[in-house]
């Protein structure tokens, strides 16, 4: 019974076709992340980063949570940047 199993024949050709098709788009997917990825890379780490006191001209900034954690980092980041900071926080 064993020797009767019928084969399939697909053709080399079709196999090779989808195989390339499919190798194209994983080419494509993946170069597409790379770019997003390097593009991202540049944005936040190697350009300078906006002047906020011109963008916003200064003076007073009011940040909300500023008793820890990230509230407490935009205060320092904008202490540094040269605004005035009003905090607010429930403690």
């Amino acid at each position: 019974m064993n020797d009767q199993v019928d084969k399939i024949d697909y053709g080399d050709k079709q196999i090779r076709s989808l195989g390339y098709g499919l190798a194209a788009v994983g080419a494509f997917r993946l170069g597409k992340w790379l770019l997003g990825a390097a593009k991202g890379f540049l944005k936040y780490m190697i350009m300078p980063r906006n002047d906020l006191v011109k963008r916003y001209g200064g003076g007073w900034a009011l940040v909300t949570g500023a008793s820890d954690g990230i509230g407490k980092a935009y205060c320092l980041e904008l202490a540094k940047a040269g605004f005035n900071i009003i905090l607010m926080a429930r403690s």
